[in-house]
């Protein structure tokens, strides 16, 4: 079996590469581009390679590896979503909903589809560590509690696998806090503060000092890396969903998935938010825990729809302010990341609204839980009809990519390989021979662009000093990266691969799909900025107050277990 789940972010490591992972955190990588700071993700990149050397070590090859996480990803957003609701509406058949919203939503199957694993393991985990929140907010201990401890563990659990969707949950539980106080006129909110919020969040942040401390004292975060991170302008372009798609739980690139492609509102997705808020015409006026809990969530999928619209209609001058002025907003120059409030929302509302539907009329549970499967599997069609590209048909290895890691494991003269336009899924990179796309070298130019400078002398020039000794054309696995009004053009490749065979290049013949050239006049350099040395040593530092942490919260759970 050769397939993986590496299509769109979905990460595919060769086993030459899994045997150098560090059981230390890496601030900086040599092996792509001309090296860069892997400070602004660490806080992921870490926690997941560890866990991949760990699993190595133990003798798992990275087909394995790779199916574990994406099943703990499933796992993590069944239960959760399934222990939240069962927390508000107690056990039936209703709480057998929620999974079935919040895991086959689009946002979330998109997520799979795309291979963006740190956001769905953050967007799995995030209702159980909301869950862990609304517990201490209802019933806060008088004492320092075991609680406080585990949910400041889940906490910096949470911030590891994806920092937004943490800081949406936090959010999340503040907004809650808010609500708890104004509507049951707590008095000791200080103190429930102290535990819900404080500890928990001072354990979390220790959790992550293995990132905090180089980003802090040693500089770094989003604002390093430039304006396309930082500028409000990149707003406009990145608000791809507008308020129906966003209200409707419809993720705007569904069903194909390709960026920047909108697609038109499809009909059946306005009954989900019809569903979802006619829970609040149907909860009692009467002021109890439940209607609390409802009203809230319905409050919650609506702020999360107006936010995930971006800066679109109606009133988008507000997310633009709070991308300037809110701390922490500039990690959200995708606004979709707030679909996670629409998902958690409806998975609360809609069984509720179902439960209510069912006793009015006097219908059976299951004929209206029925009712409503059938439904939802007609909007997420698709799927079902194997319709779905990514990772719902994931790519297998070619022979091609095997011999072009061997050729290159082979090759132990430094040198970087140049793909043009992006590289494919089973591209092949290491520190001896670091990859390099033609968007970083020609400054995001077309492929178009780029045929025009491979005609100029200035072309081969530029290999040479960016010490680049291959040229590769890959396959386009997934067919994205030749595009022509969002559709595969293969001529635009073939004109790219016979434009290189015009020039000094040589190109290899036993390669049958991927078109590699090789270059015999280059320069290798290598510069590592001195600045790294003290963001790694901060890193080296922080991971061991990690360790401490960890150990300590640890036993510290152990004796107040024993105690109680």
């Amino acid at each position: 079996m050769n397939w993986y789940f590496a299509s769109g972010d979905g990460d595919f490591f060769w086993r030459e590469q899994l045997t150098h992972f560090s059981w230390l955190p890496q601030v900086f990588d040599k092996s792509y581009g001309f090296g860069f700071s892997r400070l602004p993700s660490l806080w992921y990149d870490y926690p997941i390679r560890l866990f991949t050397k760990i699993f190595v070590t133990l003798g798992f090859s990275w087909f394995i590896i790779e199916k574990l996480l994406w099943l703990s990803v499933f796992f993590l957003a069944i239960y959760s979503s399934y222990a939240l609701l069962r927390y508000i509406l107690g056990k039936n058949i209703w709480t057998l909903i929620a999974p079935l919203i919040y895991v086959s939503n689009t946002y979330f199957l998109l997520l799979f589809g795309g291979g963006q694993l740190g956001v769905a393991l953050g967007f799995g985990f995030a209702p159980l560590v909301l869950l862990k929140f609304l517990e201490l907010i209802d019933i806060p201990d008088k004492r320092i509690s075991r609680n406080s401890l585990i949910h400041g563990l889940l906490v910096g659990l949470l911030l590891c696998f994806d920092l937004r969707l943490g800081y949406i949950t936090i959010a999340i539980a503040g907004l809650y806090f808010l609500f708890h106080i104004l509507i049951y006129r707590k008095k000791d909110f200080i103190s429930v503060g102290i535990q819900v919020f404080i500890i928990p969040g001072l354990i979390a942040g220790l959790l992550n000092a293995l990132w905090i401390l180089p980003t802090i004292l040693a500089g770094g975060g989003v604002a390093s890396l430039g304006e396309q991170f930082t500028n409000p302008a990149i707003l406009s372009f990145l608000s791809f969903a507008d308020f129906s798609h966003a209200i409707s739980l419809l993720h705007p690139n569904w069903p194909e998935n390709l960026f920047g492609k909108v697609y038109f509102m499809q009909p059946e997705f306005l009954v989900i938010p019809i569903v979802a808020f006619f829970a609040l015409l149907t909860i009692d006026k009467k002021v109890n825990d439940t209607t609390k809990k409802i009203s809230f969530f319905g409050l919650l999928a609506l702020i999360g729809a107006f936010l995930a619209k971006g800066v679109n209609a109606p009133f988008g001058g507000i997310f633009q302010w709070m991308f300037i002025h809110v701390p922490g907003f500039i990690m959200f120059r995708d606004p979709t990341k707030f679909y996670l409030l629409v998902a958690v929302g409806y998975s609360v509302l809609i069984p509720y609204t179902l439960q209510h539907i069912a006793k009015k009329i006097k219908i059976n549970d299951v004929i209206v839980f029925t009712i409503f499967i059938v439904f939802w599997c007609f909007s997420i069609r698709p799927v079902l009809l194997g319709k779905m590209k990514g990772n719902f048909q994931p790519p297998r290895i070619s022979a091609d990519y095997v011999h072009l890691k061997d050729l290159l494991v082979a090759d132990g003269k430094p040198s970087r390989t140049l793909w043009i336009p992006q590289k494919d899924a089973f591209a092949y990179m290491s520190d001896v021979h670091p990859l390099l796309t033609s968007d970083q070298l020609f400054n995001s130019a077309s492929v178009s662009a780029v045929i025009s400078l491979i005609q100029k002398p200035e072309f081969m020039k530029r290999l040479a000093v960016s010490g680049i000794g291959y040229v590769i054309v890959p396959t386009d696995l997934e067919k994205r990266l030749f595009l022509t009004d969002y559709r595969f053009n293969p001529k635009e490749r073939n004109l790219l691969i016979t434009s290189l065979k015009q020039t000094t290049l040589i190109q290899d013949n036993d390669f049958r799909d991927v078109a590699v050239f090789k270059n015999d006049q280059f320069t290798m350099t290598s510069t590592v900025p001195v600045i790294v040395t003290k963001q790694q040593r901060m890193a080296n530092i922080g991971l061991i107050i990690s360790i401490v942490t960890l150990a300590s919260s640890i036993g510290a759970l152990i004796v107040l277990k024993r105690r109680d």
